[in-house]
């Protein structure tokens, strides 16, 4: 089996067999200091130290129940979670070569797909208020028919689909966006 990359914000980044694991102590292509390997046939973790070798990692623990630090009470059960809940939006620019915001108030998601509608003639310009279509290579360009784009935010950042904007070369084209709140 080959090293296979599952993502940066994944834990494990990495999987693969113990037998992939070379005398040297290392993967070949686990490059991501501090990434976390699993290794699928052992079932045991590690860790790539700064010289590409791997260390025993140690999870974190997890459990259900409580633990009081002082005036600070942690207990946290499934019923506390906060629900995550898909909303949908769609936006038409009105007059080419101005910006206009995804949407007009402030709405902090967790991650949008942002998608050209199917009946655009003209490619979408997609990125901060300074999209536009005479400077293509400063934003995301979205063609029509293409799969659009996704952003997402790491845990504890804000993403504010009001600091989005698109443009567009042919007024009444526009994007369909989906997001997580």
């Amino acid at each position: 089996m080959a090293l296979i990359y599952l993502g940066k914000l994944n834990v494990p980044n990495y999987t693969a067999l113990s037998t992939d694991v070379g005398l040297d102590g290392k993967i070949p292509l686990a490059s991501m200091k501090g990434g976390v390997v699993l290794l699928t046939d052992t079932a045991i973790w590690k860790i790539i130290l700064d010289d590409l070798t791997l260390a025993d990692y140690a999870l974190p623990i997890s459990f259900n129940g409580s633990v009081d630090i002082g005036a600070v009470h942690l207990d946290q059960q499934l019923t506390d979670s906060v629900e995550v809940a898909p909303y949908v939006g769609t936006k038409s620019i009105a007059v080419s070569g101005t910006s206009e915001s995804l949407v007009a108030t402030d709405i902090f998601v967790i991650t949008a797909t942002v998608y050209p509608k199917p009946d655009n003639v003209g490619n979408i310009f997609f990125g901060n208020s300074g999209v536009d279509p005479l400077s293509p290579n400063q934003q995301i360009i979205l063609a029509p028919g293409s799969s659009g784009v996704s952003v997402d935010v790491p845990v504890a950042y804000k993403f504010n689909l009001k600091n989005f904007y698109i443009d567009a070369v042919t007024p009444g084209d526009g994007v369909n966006f989906i997001y997580l709140k």
